[in-house]
């Protein structure tokens, strides 16, 4: 009986002694490395942070309503979020398109897009403590005599980089799909954007 008991302490010390012996090696290499584990962690986690800001900053313009820009008549769109009025922008063919009983200048819509995306982007990227750089752009596949993109921007986005990149999806009234896409750059923190291009 005591063999067995004198057997479970020492199991006990000797799993004691490992732990110990494991959070000191945990400890020299951290030290060793200069952190460098973590500021990597911390890195990849702002990144993660920013490109769910810039996810939910295009949901949330989508999901608007144009009138939210003073520049925008209130009632001009029947209260339609915003991806709404871009997909029959997109998919309307000719100068004119009909929102309810309105007809729109199709010049005239372009603007007030293009003024409640500036309104938007600025809003989230340029005011307050942040100054992040955006480029955002609506491209649709298209058919000829459509508009085929809508662009607001602060920065020339460099071609071909991927990184920093967020796209959404339009589904269009023609069963075609356009694609909003996010660029941001010159990020600081997770407040403000992860990603650079």
């Amino acid at each position: 009986m005591r063999n067995r008991k004198g057997q479970g302490v020492i199991i006990e010390v000797l799993a004691f002694a490992m732990s110990i012996m494991l959070a000191v090696v945990i400890f020299v290499v951290m030290i060793s490395t200069g952190n460098t584990v973590e500021h990597t962690a911390s890195q990849n986690i702002e990144y993660e942070l920013g490109d769910l800001k810039k996810r939910s900053t295009v949901s949330i313009t989508m999901n608007d309503r144009l009138w939210r820009d003073d520049a925008v008549n209130k009632g001009k769109y029947a209260n339609w979020p915003a991806y709404k009025v871009i997909s029959y922008y997109f998919s309307t063919p000719g100068n004119k398109m009909y929102i309810e009983d309105k007809e729109i200048d199709k010049d005239q819509a372009e603007e007030d897009i293009k003024n409640y995306l500036k309104y938007k982007m600025e809003k989230y990227w340029k005011e307050g403590p942040s100054d992040v750089d955006y480029y955002m752009n609506i491209s649709n596949p298209g058919n000829p005599g459509q508009p085929t993109n809508l662009t607001v921007k602060t920065y020339s986005k460099i071609s071909g980089g991927e990184e920093g990149r967020i796209t959404y999806p339009i589904s269009l009234t023609d069963g075609t799909t356009a694609e909003a896409t996010l660029w941001t750059k010159g990020s600081t923190n997770i407040y403000s954007v992860g990603g650079t291009n």
